[in-house]
């Protein structure tokens, strides 16, 4: 399903269909996941399922692997030369895992297998929020 409400309801639905209601684990979660990746169609009425577009990829060959790992050596190289780390050297917080994902990212738009649309999201506005801005 694509909102956490629906996330939710599916895995509440799971857990009561096996006498726990209100009371879910991760194989409800599970269950959730995949029920909502064969079912729903996020894409449109006339669009594949997640499960569909997944089984119709095609997968990365060994020479793209290889290419996409030298691009990620290549700017990791680039962040650790850049934050003065010398080669051996842990890099130190802030997360190092924060830091590698963006690393990772730009690697993976450099070699053309990831594509970033940036858009506006407007954080939720809460109805105290809302009152304090009308005084």
């Amino acid at each position: 399903m694509s909102t956490k409400t629906g996330h939710t309801a599916s895995a509440v639905r799971e857990a009561a269909r096996h006498d726990r209601p209100g009371a879910w684990t991760a194989d409800d979660l599970e269950a959730a996941r995949c029920r909502a990746n064969a079912l729903h169609r996020p894409w449109g009425l006339d669009a594949p399922t997640p499960d569909d577009a997944w089984s119709v990829r095609t997968p990365i060959t060994t020479a793209e692997r290889v290419a996409l790992h030298r691009t990620l050596w290549v700017y990791r190289h680039q962040v650790r030369q850049k934050r003065g780390a010398r080669p051996g050297e842990p890099l130190q917080p802030p997360d190092p895992d924060a830091l590698f994902r963006a690393v990772l990212s730009q690697a993976l738009i450099q070699r053309g297998c990831l594509t970033v649309r940036r858009r506006r999201i407007a954080p939720p506005l809460s109805i105290r929020f809302l009152g304090n801005i009308a005084r």
